[in-house]
């Protein structure tokens, strides 16, 4: 497995010594390879159970058969960053009087996306940051600038199916136009971008990280502003509940604001 030799490493250490955690958080931005170390993981197990969604229902069920299973499962209810609130609190109970039999594995994009009664109760792992080698070996077709705006496999996967150099071409010519052209035009911007996973379009988290290495190049005072300015907006992306298309036409205005 890429990138995350030791995390594995240990987990495997602590199952074979039997002090693996009853509940256990994996945290990781997605494509950083959460299931792929659960899919290395379950190998441990006698049986798995991954639970299909994060709704109440799913999850009661997935409390219930904790409690009655006479083997060795391993629970796994992957994307939790979405439970709801009522959810949450079932889960609860499975944290504080977890079964004899049954291990549990949420994953999270960012632990703060649940809540900190959960957070207390379970053992945090946390997925290990690629090295800029690790990409490289892993995917040496792409230039250098480009692969460096990955954090991980999964944003290589990402660029490579929007199509990399056309994508770091147009947030080019973006970068190049955005002051320049009407604002009506400006706007045309969002057309381009994926809001939501299931969207065709370039990734958000993506386009920015590309938008300000570009402005990194251009070494001019307006462009430093045009990347805080930037940078602001990419931690809002962690916030589940923010309206995307609303962040970035906020973001437009405020780069237009900079340079014009």
């Amino acid at each position: 497995m890429v990138g995350q030799e030791n995390l594995l490493k240990t987990i495997k250490t602590q199952i074979e010594n039997n002090t693996f955690p009853r509940f256990a958080i994996l945290v990781g931005d997605k494509g950083s390879g959460k299931q792929t170390l659960i899919n290395e993981i379950q190998n441990y197990f006698d049986t798995v159970y991954k639970a299909p969604d994060v709704k109440i229902d799913t999850i009661r069920e997935l409390i219930q058969n904790a409690y009655t299973i006479k083997t060795s499962t391993l629970f796994v209810i992957a994307d939790a960053d979405d439970m709801s609130a009522n959810a949450k609190n079932s889960l609860l109970k499975l944290c504080e009087e977890p079964p004899n039999n049954a291990y549990v594995i949420m994953t999270l994009q960012d632990e703060n996306n649940t809540l900190a009664t959960i957070r207390s109760r379970g053992s945090i792992y946390k997925m290990e940051k690629y090295s800029f080698k690790e990409l490289q070996n892993y995917d040496n077709t792409l230039p250098e600038h480009i692969l460096k705006l990955c954090d991980n496999i999964g944003e290589i996967e990402l660029l490579k199916k929007m199509g990399a150099e056309d994508f770091y071409n147009y947030v080019e010519l973006t970068v190049n136009n955005i002051a320049e052209v009407s604002g009506a035009n400006a706007f045309k911007i969002a057309n381009k971008i994926a809001f939501k996973e299931e969207d065709d379009g370039y990734n958000l988290k993506l386009f920015w990280k590309a938008f300000m290495n570009i402005c990194i190049e251009k070494n001019d005072r307006a462009y430093i502003k045009v990347i805080r300015v930037t940078s602001e907006a990419l931690q809002c992306l962690r916030i589940r509940t923010i309206n995307r298309q609303m962040l970035f036409d906020g973001w437009i205005l405020q780069v237009r604001s900079v340079l014009m």
